[in-house]
């Protein structure tokens, strides 16, 4: 079908034998953009949300324009979302910057924003208190013309900092937390596993080891997983070094 649909989308030519631009060729691309995305979405979403993931990445190419709402704990990749969000947007090619957790409107801080102008934000609300009323007013100028992406516990949390009607029109994505998605550690495990270039897998780990991970509440999620990987595979080369020597 994808071949099919490539030979009827070739485009128009110009006597010399260039081709014109055309918009049906920047669907396409974004289709491409959006299936190399999904494995990672999956990642965050969860294996088993097939519907959530392909909301999202369809929402995030249509309307570029649309501000997102991210509802989850910490430490459930916010910022990767965020940043894969973004890259397949059609804002991909303007900035995506992150503000830092507890923002002030500083003047490198006021040059960030202007520099990321007609890009994308990441704004984190899981400090106490609102978000600092000047830097709200500076990413919502017009002029800026930014597209927003505010993680939050809660939807109350970001109407606490935001204007209702900026949230009710947002789209809403609802990040599971690790602890519900437990089942899924393993598989997570061993595709981190290979992307570190190492020959560790979870069955491999021992038998307590194995229990320990998967009886853990994981209150850091992600972020904690992906850092116990990081930990076994040096385990696990160390231990293959000292027995090669």
């Amino acid at each position: 079908r994808h071949c099919v649909q490539r030979s009827r989308l070739e485009g128009v030519f110009d006597r010399a034998g260039r081709k014109f631009p055309d918009r049906r060729d920047t669907i396409l691309r974004l289709n491409e953009e959006m299936r190399i995305a999904w494995p990672k979405v999956m990642k965050i979403l969860g294996i088993r949300h097939i519907a959530a993931i392909s909301d999202l990445l369809v929402a995030a190419v249509k309307d570029s324009s649309r501000h997102v709402l991210l509802i989850g704990e910490p430490g459930c990749d916010q910022e990767r979302l965020g940043r894969i969000i973004h890259q397949v947007s059609q804002r991909r090619h303007n900035q995506f910057y992150a503000l830092p957790e507890l923002p002030k409107l500083t003047s490198t801080r006021h040059l960030d924003l202007q520099d990321a102008c007609t890009g994308t934000v990441l704004v984190h609300l899981y400090h106490k208190g609102k978000l600092d009323e000047h830097i709200v007013e500076t990413l919502l100028n017009p002029a800026t013309d930014l597209r927003l992406i505010i993680c939050a516990r809660s939807p109350n949390k970001a109407d606490a900092s935001f204007p209702s009607e900026l949230l009710h029109d947002a789209k809403q994505i609802k990040i599971p937390p690790l602890r519900q998605r437990k089942t899924e550690i393993p598989e997570l495990l061993d595709q981190w596993f290979i992307a570190r270039h190492s020959s560790l897998r979870f069955e491999a780990l021992r038998e307590a080891l194995r229990e320990g991970i998967m009886a853990h509440t994981w209150p850091e999620n992600l972020r904690e997983l992906r850092a116990l990987a990081g930990l076994l595979c040096r385990l696990a080369s160390c231990r293959f070094a000292c027995e090669a020597t």
